[in-house]
C-alpha cells in the first residue's frame, strides 16, 4: 500500500501480491466476459528516460503478459519528463494506460493534501489525476469517506487504524502496483555521530545534530 515504514498505518505484515500466472489467467478470461482473452490487446507503458529500475519493472511485466497470452502485447517507451507528465496526467481522461513512477514523502502524516495516503488514495490525489474517470469515481465512493473521517481526527490512536484499513483495501482494489521501497546506506568514519535517516528529508543531512569525537 501507499504507507511506508515510518508512517501512520504501515503495518509489517501488510498484504502484497505474489507471482501468480494462474490467477492472473483467470482474471483476464474473466475481463468483458472473455472477450479479452480472445482478442488480446495493445498498450504502451510509459516511463521518464534514464529511470533504469523502470525500464526493467515494465520489462519484466511485458514478458509476463506475452507468457500468459502472446496476444497481450504490451510496448515500452522512454520519455523525455515532460512529455511524460504530458501523456500522464492534466486531462480527465489521461493518453497513458500505463506509467511507472516513483514517490516519497512530503511530511510525515499520511492525510492532508499531500499525504501518502491522499496522494495515491483521493479522489483529488495526484494519481487520481492521471488514472482516469473510473480510479477517481472509486476513490470517491470507498476511500474519500475514511480519508475525510481520519483526517478530521486529532487522536492517533483514532486515525491509526484508519490508515490501516486504507492500506489494506488498496491491496484489495488492485488500486496501485507498489513495487518495492528503496534503500539508501551513509557511511561515515567511526567518529561521526548523530546522523538520523529521514525519509522526509530523502536521506539529507542535519548537520545541526552531527558531532565529531573519537
Amino acid at each position: 500500500g501507499p504507507t511506508v515504514q515510518g508512517l501512520m498505518g504501515y503495518r509489517p505484515d501488510s498484504s502484497i501480491y505474489s507471482y501468480d500466472p494462474a490467477k492472473a489467467e483467470e482474471h483476464f478470461r474473466a475481463a468483458f466476459d472473455g472477450k479479452l482473452w480472445d482478442v488480446g490487446f495493445e498498450m504502451t507503458a510509459y516511463y521518464s528516460e534514464g529511470t533504469t529500475e523502470a525500464a526493467s519493472a515494465l520489462a519484466v511485466l511485458q514478458q509476463s503478459l506475452a507468457r500468459i497470452n502472446p496476444k497481450f502485447r504490451m510496448r515500452i517507451q522512454a520519455l523525455t519528463r515532460s512529455s511524460f507528465r504530458e501523456k500522464s496526467y492534466g486531462t480527465s481522461n489521461p493518453e497513458s494506460p500505463l506509467s511507472y513512477m516513483g514517490w516519497g514523502p512530503d511530511y510525515s502524516d499520511p492525510g492532508g493534501p499531500l499525504g501518502a495516503a491522499s496522494y495515491y488514495l483521493a479522489s483529488t490525489g495526484l494519481v487520481a489525476g492521471f488514472s482516469g474517470d473510473g480510479y477517481r469515481k472509486l476513490m470517491r465512493e470507498e476511500f474519500d469517506p475514511l480519508l475525510a473521517e481520519a483526517w478530521a481526527l486529532n487522536d492517533p490512536a483514532l486515525r491509526e487504524p484508519i490508515y490501516a484499513r486504507l492500506q489494506e483495501m488498496s491491496h484489495e482494489y488492485a488500486t496501485t502496483q507498489f513495487m518495492w521501497e528503496a534503500v539508501t546506506a551513509n557511511v561515515t568514519r567511526d567518529w561521526v555521530h548523530g546522523y538520523v535517516h529521514n525519509k522526509v528529508l530523502y536521506g539529507a543531512w542535519n548537520f545541526y545534530n552531527i558531532s565529531k569525537h573519537e
